[in-house]
């Protein structure tokens, strides 16, 4: 209720989101994150606690499918009934972490058990994927994470309905990023964009040079001229 109370003193928050999905053992120990998918009664009065008494336009929650087992309709209705706006639903459990596979069909079955939006995550790397976890769910949303690491495009091809993307576009958003690190960061952000580099070159032809070559160069302006270089002479290789 405290935390709340801050948040609604502060301009620009469409939403309050309870996350109940982190896996990470500092968090789930200490009864958070994930955790609180065992303590359905804890969970419902901290969402309810919320949605009383935010100001703000949402309230929401991110859920796993539960601890060890899946749970995820039970909990989800548990959400329902707290009064949330929508639920994204992270297809795997706690003990999975982020491995094995999303189960999709769970979250086609949290779909068809509430009346709020559902938002669909998990495994969601590719516009093909995205099409296909779209009709396995029927979800009214996707929440992309890891997967639009190195590919950060994907939100523009599901905005367009199209796989397609230009290697011009793609060298739009990479100088993008890298322009807002350097504004961000200084020269170190020349340093800390190269593991994005890294991401954003994977395909490209003779990417493995120019990865090695961008490591070695320490300057902002020569590092852009490089990436700029790299684009320019992929339709030439």
């Amino acid at each position: 209720k405290e935390s709340v109370k801050v948040l609604n003193d502060i301009e620009g928050i469409d939403c309050i989101d309870l996350n109940c999905g982190c896996p990470a053992p500092k968090v789930f120990g200490h009864g958070s994150g994930s955790k609180l998918l065992d303590n359905i009664a804890l969970l419902s009065s901290l969402l309810e606690t919320i949605k009383t008494h935010s100001n703000k336009t949402f309230t929401s929650v991110k859920i796993r499918l539960g601890v060890n087992e899946d749970k995820g309709v039970e909990v989800a209705k548990a959400c329902e009934q707290s009064g949330v706006d929508f639920i994204a639903v992270h297809g795997r459990t706690r003990q999975q972490r982020f491995k094995g596979f999303a189960n999709h069909q769970s979250i086609a079955a949290i779909k068809n058990s509430v009346k709020v939006p559902v938002i669909a995550n998990g495994d969601i790397d590719s516009f093909a994927k995205a099409c296909e976890v779209f009709d396995i769910t029927k979800a009214n949303g996707l929440m992309i994470g890891r997967g639009a690491m190195g590919k950060p495009w994907i939100f523009r091809q599901l905005k367009n309905g199209s796989e397609t993307i230009s290697l011009k576009e793609k060298e739009e958003v990479v100088l993008e990023h890298f322009d807002n690190m350097i504004e961000f960061y200084g020269q170190r952000g020349n340093v800390l964009f190269r593991k994005h580099l890294h991401s954003y070159t994977k395909g490209l032809k003779e990417a493995s040079i120019f990865r090695d070559e961008i490591n070695r160069i320490d300057e902002v302006e020569p590092a852009r001229k490089r990436i700029e270089e790299l684009f320019a002479s992929q339709e030439a290789l």
